[in-house]
């Protein structure tokens, strides 16, 4: 991939996201794989998924206000 390009558009304005580095994008990644796999293994709880969502939410709401 070479575009890693990612913004939001609001009130007509452009507002880019944090450049990540390839190791945030990975890590990302494989976060996003472990908690579809512990979702769809149907597993007894639910809480360590919706904790990282949080976390990643909050790291992501974060990268947004840094600029």
């Amino acid at each position: 991939m070479t575009c890693r390009s990612h913004y939001w558009i609001r009130n007509s304005k452009v507002i880019w996201a944090e450049v990540m580095s390839r190791t945030q994008i990975d890590r990302g990644r494989e976060s996003d794989r472990q908690m579809k796999e512990e979702y769809f293994a149907g597993g007894n709880s639910k809480e360590p998924v919706r904790k990282r969502l949080i976390e990643n939410l909050i790291s992501f709401v974060m990268s947004i206000f840094r600029k």
